[in-house]
Protein backbone atom coordinates (compact mmCIF):
# COMPACT_ATOMS: atom_id res chain seq x y z
CA UNK A 1 0.00 0.00 0.00
CA UNK A 2 2.95 2.31 0.24
CA UNK A 3 3.37 5.21 -2.17
CA UNK A 4 -0.50 4.95 -2.93
CA UNK A 5 -2.52 8.02 -3.35
CA UNK A 6 -5.37 8.67 -0.85
CA UNK A 7 -8.09 8.00 -3.67
CA UNK A 8 -6.17 4.80 -4.32
CA UNK A 9 -6.48 3.87 -0.80
CA UNK A 10 -9.94 5.38 -0.48
CA UNK A 11 -11.36 2.59 -3.41
CA UNK A 12 -9.15 -0.33 -1.83
CA UNK A 13 -11.14 0.23 1.53
CA UNK A 14 -14.56 0.11 -0.45
CA UNK A 15 -13.51 -3.25 -1.79
CA UNK A 16 -11.73 -4.19 0.98
CA UNK A 17 -12.67 -7.50 3.44
CA UNK A 18 -12.31 -7.75 7.19
CA UNK A 19 -9.64 -6.98 8.57
CA UNK A 20 -7.65 -5.68 5.91
CA UNK A 21 -9.78 -3.13 6.00
CA UNK A 22 -8.74 -1.82 9.31
CA UNK A 23 -5.13 -1.51 7.61
CA UNK A 24 -6.27 0.54 5.18
CA UNK A 25 -7.98 2.93 7.32
CA UNK A 26 -5.41 3.20 9.32
CA UNK A 27 -3.24 3.98 6.29
CA UNK A 28 -5.09 6.58 4.88
CA UNK A 29 -5.50 8.11 8.46
CA UNK A 30 -1.46 8.64 8.91
CA UNK A 31 -1.61 11.28 6.14
CA UNK A 32 -3.29 13.13 8.94
CA UNK A 33 -4.85 15.65 6.22
CA UNK A 34 -8.27 17.26 5.30
CA UNK A 35 -8.17 14.68 2.07
CA UNK A 36 -7.44 11.62 4.13
CA UNK A 37 -10.46 12.83 6.48
CA UNK A 38 -12.86 13.62 3.72
CA UNK A 39 -11.47 9.84 2.32
CA UNK A 40 -12.83 8.54 5.29
CA UNK A 41 -16.09 10.58 6.00
CA UNK A 42 -16.68 9.03 2.54
CA UNK A 43 -16.22 5.32 3.45
CA UNK A 44 -18.71 5.56 5.73
CA UNK A 45 -21.68 6.94 3.41
CA UNK A 46 -20.72 4.52 0.62
CA UNK A 47 -19.20 1.09 2.49
CA UNK A 48 -22.04 -0.93 2.07
CA UNK A 49 -20.43 -3.16 4.43
CA UNK A 50 -20.33 -3.11 8.26
CA UNK A 51 -16.78 -3.65 8.70
CA UNK A 52 -15.59 -0.56 6.52
CA UNK A 53 -17.73 2.00 7.79
CA UNK A 54 -16.95 0.65 11.33
CA UNK A 55 -13.05 0.42 10.40
CA UNK A 56 -13.45 4.07 9.17
CA UNK A 57 -14.88 5.01 11.97
CA UNK A 58 -12.26 3.53 14.28
CA UNK A 59 -9.89 5.76 11.87
CA UNK A 60 -11.51 8.88 12.16
CA UNK A 61 -10.25 9.24 16.30
CA UNK A 62 -7.29 10.72 14.86
CA UNK A 63 -9.66 13.85 13.30
CA UNK A 64 -10.78 16.12 16.33
CA UNK A 65 -12.91 18.07 14.20
CA UNK A 66 -16.58 19.44 14.08
CA UNK A 67 -16.83 17.82 10.25
CA UNK A 68 -15.87 14.48 11.57
CA UNK A 69 -18.12 14.80 14.52
CA UNK A 70 -21.18 15.23 12.59
CA UNK A 71 -20.70 12.62 10.50
CA UNK A 72 -20.05 10.28 13.31
CA UNK A 73 -23.42 11.39 14.57
CA UNK A 74 -25.26 9.74 11.13
CA UNK A 75 -23.61 6.36 12.45
CA UNK A 76 -25.67 6.62 15.10
CA UNK A 77 -28.13 5.19 13.41
CA UNK A 78 -26.33 2.90 11.38
CA UNK A 79 -28.16 -0.57 10.10
CA UNK A 80 -25.52 -2.29 11.64
CA UNK A 81 -24.58 -2.97 15.41
CA UNK A 82 -20.92 -2.45 14.94
CA UNK A 83 -20.80 0.86 13.45
CA UNK A 84 -23.47 1.90 15.90
CA UNK A 85 -21.33 1.26 19.04
CA UNK A 86 -18.24 2.32 17.88
CA UNK A 87 -19.53 5.68 16.52
CA UNK A 88 -20.86 6.13 20.17
CA UNK A 89 -17.47 5.52 21.29
CA UNK A 90 -15.10 7.26 19.10
CA UNK A 91 -18.06 10.26 20.31
CA UNK A 92 -17.42 9.92 24.09
CA UNK A 93 -13.46 9.88 22.84
CA UNK A 94 -13.98 13.29 21.02
CA UNK A 95 -16.52 15.01 22.90
CA UNK A 96 -16.34 13.83 26.67
CA UNK A 97 -20.06 13.30 25.73
CA UNK A 98 -22.28 10.21 26.15
CA UNK A 99 -24.05 9.36 23.18
CA UNK A 100 -27.15 7.15 22.51
CA UNK A 101 -27.91 5.37 19.16
CA UNK A 102 -31.29 5.47 17.54
CA UNK A 103 -31.89 1.71 19.11
CA UNK A 104 -31.18 3.51 22.26
CA UNK A 105 -28.03 1.56 23.17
Amino acid sequence: MKNMSIQDLKQSLLKSNWPKCNNIAVEISNYNNREAKLALIEALDKGERHHIRTAAIKALVNFKDPDVIEALKKRLDDPAYEPRIEAKKVLKDLTGNDHTTTRGE
